[in-house]
Parts: structure tokens; sequence; C-alpha cells
């Protein structure tokens, strides 16, 4: 199941949803949504404009 979640604010993450640890940590500006692939570990984020990032991490704890 995706979970699309849309930033309010300028955010800087490094874990998302207490369990996926990014490799590197990203900024993610106001009004773009970001997911976990979970298929592939990756960490998705709209940018708007038809432009895609993903991002490597991983399931920790």
């Amino acid at each position: 199941m995706l979970k699309l979640v849309t930033a309010d604010q300028l955010t800087l993450v490094s874990v998302v949803d207490r369990w996926f640890c990014l490799d590197e940590p990203t900024f993610i500006d106001v009004g773009q949504s970001y997911w976990i692939d979970r298929e592939v570990n990756e960490f998705c984020v709209d940018r708007g404009g038809d432009r895609l990032t993903r991002h490597a991490g991983r399931m920790c704890r």
C-alpha cells in the first residue's frame, strides 16, 4: 500500500516512519509529496514538473 505524504514545511529527512533509514539525508520542500517504494528500498520525492527523485535506504530499527 502506497502512503503518500505532502510536506507542509521545508524538511530535512534521514529517517522516514521511524523504520526506513536513508543512506544520505535529503530535503523535501513545501508542497512536495514523498513515499517509500518498499519493493526496491528507495525513498521517492515528487519534486513537481514531472521530476521524481529516488534516494537509497533500508529498513532499520
